[in-house]
């Protein structure tokens, strides 16, 4: 019964907590960025650009999602995302899924 109610409880604070998950695809590291100054892209860009490897956040809401997306793009040095998914999870906290690629322009 204990374990049940651990589970539980364990359950309820990771459902509404901010994760974030990157996947970095080469050796090279950036300085940071500013977050505000983070570019979204709903396709490619025509500049020229360096990828520097995936990022995805879970949060509360679209728009706490973005932002802490950006934030994330930014503390990798990333000038901007490419190929965004944003995907509604149905369950109580009501969490928004978000993915990109982060960049950096040459």
């Amino acid at each position: 019964m204990k374990n049940i109610l651990y589970l539980s409880i364990l359950f309820a604070f990771v459902s509404c907590s901010i994760k974030t998950h990157y996947v970095q695809t080469g050796s090279k590291t950036y300085p940071p960025t500013e977050p505000t100054n983070i570019l979204i892209y709903s396709k490619n860009p025509e500049r020229q650009y360096d990828i520097i490897g995936s990022v995805a956040i879970f949060a509360a809401g679209e728009k706490q999602a973005v932002k802490v997306l950006r934030k994330k793009a930014s503390e990798l040095g990333a000038d901007a995302i490419i190929d965004i998914t944003l995907d509604k999870i149905s369950s109580p906290s009501q969490a928004t899924g978000i993915s990109g690629t982060a960049i950096k322009f040459k």
